[in-house]
């Protein structure tokens, strides 16, 4: 493949370009919809959508969509970009919120029941997604999948919609931006996001190491179609595997620890309303009499005598081990 032939090679496969349009057209008429109904719905969002379905329009309609089948370091950028770059997108564009915000009450009714069964919990648990996201790619190279969607244009269709669903699965539930199921704790998306980008080696090195080609017989009938030889097409194939996977995930890792570190300031201000209604509170059991405005003062106006609410809690004070020994008492 040349710089010509990279600018100037297209693929007019109508299921992808049918289904990007489709996909574009409902954002757009749910988003106007919204808005015609006095909602607001960020443009950030809308560029979110739009740059996701320019991801997936990238390495299907392009020359990457062309020599998909030619070069397997072609292909190796297509799977990153489906199943870890295009949703994660469209994640971010909150689309089943979109869908939700612009339903009708009883159409509502009926997705949240779905959407909060016990089914749905079980498939959506973020264990599920990790292996789903780890999963496919060891199933597509490790298997005859990889080889029959080379020579099949309707199973490498089916391949694609797959890597599409798998990554629309993780991202949204660990995301936790669009309605799911159930919510977890952040930190336990950072800490999957982690041993995500350890484990997603399994694969490149695999590739890197095997010393077989990956659907040999198809790649070896080509006789070079492709510039490459199959061995050097493999290899720059695996480290886009290994690089670029690994590139798509820093953003969302980056993500989760924002997130983490903004609920750990709201719970932070949860701790401190509700250490100050404590306070009043003991305050104006100290003195029935006082104002709201003299409750209103802190803990350092306090009398000396009165102690902290905490220090009189048994079950506070034994958990930050603040519990006071008693004074011994004459006699």
């Amino acid at each position: 493949m040349t710089w010509t032939t990279a600018l100037t090679a297209w693929s007019w496969h109508p299921a992808p370009i049918a289904a990007m349009l489709a996909f574009g057209l409902w954002y757009a008429l749910r988003v106007r919809k919204l808005r015609r109904a006095g909602g607001t719905w960020p443009a950030s969002r809308i560029v979110w959508c739009y740059s996701g379905l320019g991801s997936y329009a990238l390495v299907t309609v392009t020359s990457i969509g062309a020599y998909q089948n030619v070069l397997f370091s072609v292909r190796a950028i297509q799977v990153v970009t489906l199943l870890m770059i295009t949703p994660q997108f469209l994640a971010h564009a909150l689309p089943a919120r979109l869908a939700r915000d612009t339903a009708t009450p009883a159409t509502r009714a009926r997705c949240s029941r779905i959407l909060h069964s016990a089914a749905m919990r079980a498939v959506t648990h973020p264990l599920i997604g990790v292996l789903v996201l780890l999963g496919v790619p060891i199933a597509l190279y490790g298997s005859g999948w990889y080889e029959a969607g080379l020579r099949s244009h309707w199973t490498s269709e089916l391949t694609q919609a797959a890597l599409l669903i798998a990554g629309a699965h993780y991202f949204w539930t660990r995301l936790q931006r669009d309605p799911v199921p159930k919510l977890y704790p952040h930190v336990v998306s950072v800490g999957l996001t982690f041993a995500e980008v350890a484990l997603d080696v399994i694969v490149p090195i695999a590739l890197l190491m095997s010393g077989s080609l990956v659907a040999a017989d198809y790649y070896l009938a080509l006789n070079g179609a492709g510039g490459l030889p199959p061995d050097t097409d493999q290899t720059t194939g695996a480290a886009v595997l290994w690089g670029l996977g690994d590139l798509a995930l820093v953003p969302f890792l980056i993500l989760s620890m924002q997130q983490l570190r903004r609920r750990d300031k709201e719970h932070a201000a949860e701790i401190d309303a509700q250490l100050d209604q404590y306070q009043r509170a003991e305050q104006r059991r100290q003195n029935p009499t006082a104002t709201a405005a003299e409750t209103a003062g802190t803990a350092a106006e306090l009398p000396a005598t009165m102690r902290p609410w905490w220090e009189d809690d048994p079950n506070v004070a034994a958990h930050f081990r603040w519990t006071q020994q008693k004074p011994p008492q004459d006699g």
